[in-house]
């Protein structure tokens, strides 16, 4: 049964203690420390997964055997888990509104745009025209 959602965004964060604890223990392997997960939070007491640093770097820094490619390996098995468990939350609702008047202003300043280059190369052509002309009489 999904868990439902508690408030916007909360599909990609992750705020609740236990999850926090559970995301900061090495439950989950090196991807904690790759996507920057603490116990605390990395923004505003919520965790929100981005990786501060290069593959090489964190491998390196959790002293990581074979380097980028056993990390790689590595967590690719911990996002497997992670897909898994968003998977039970509810998905965030789909905004499919169509702003008419958002599209039909850009439209119109699209057609203006075309307009205005072409007559600008109609202009540049009827000049390179008359020089090629006054240049051949």
């Amino acid at each position: 049964m999904p868990i439902a959602r508690a408030s916007k965004g909360s599909s990609s964060c992750s705020s609740s203690p236990r999850s926090r604890r559970s995301w900061a223990k090495s439950a989950l392997g090196f991807l904690p420390g790759y996507y920057d997960v603490t116990e605390h939070g990395n923004w505003e007491g919520t965790n929100i997964l981005h990786t501060p640093e290069s593959l090489e770097v964190v491998a390196r820094d959790l002293g990581v055997e074979g380097a980028p490619d056993e990390l790689r390996a590595r967590l690719a098995a911990d996002v497997e888990k992670v897909y898994a468990a968003r998977l039970l939350r509810v998905p965030p609702l789909l905004d499919d509104k169509v702003l008419a008047a958002w599209n039909g202003l850009m439209i119109s300043a699209m057609a203006f745009g075309f307009a205005r280059s072409r007559r600008r190369a109609l202009r540049g052509e009827r000049r390179a025209r008359r020089r090629d002309d006054s240049r051949a009489s």
